[in-house]
């Protein structure tokens, strides 16, 4: 739940050339109210995946140790 960027929370992404003070100002929405059917493993680990600032989002080899995903059969996966 985060909106638009400000100096609070990234404020990286108002020095990019493309970032105008002008743009519209939206307060973060729970991403639970997006997306009822998800149960609240799923909701945190999209959370994570579509986070604005790229140092605050999940990793895939995170994602892939993410509790959603503890009754996947990992044993097939590459180990890098």
């Amino acid at each position: 739940m985060q909106g638009t960027p400000n100096e609070h929370y990234w404020p990286e992404a108002l020095k990019y050339n493309d970032f105008k003070s002008g743009f519209p100002k939206w307060r973060g929405i729970p991403m639970n109210t997006h997306v009822k059917n998800m149960d609240e493993y799923a909701v945190d680990l999209l959370t994570q995946m579509v986070a604005l600032e790229p140092n605050q989002r999940i990793s895939c080899r995170m994602a892939l140790e993410h509790p959603y995903f503890d009754d996947l059969d990992k044993s097939k996966f590459v180990q890098m």
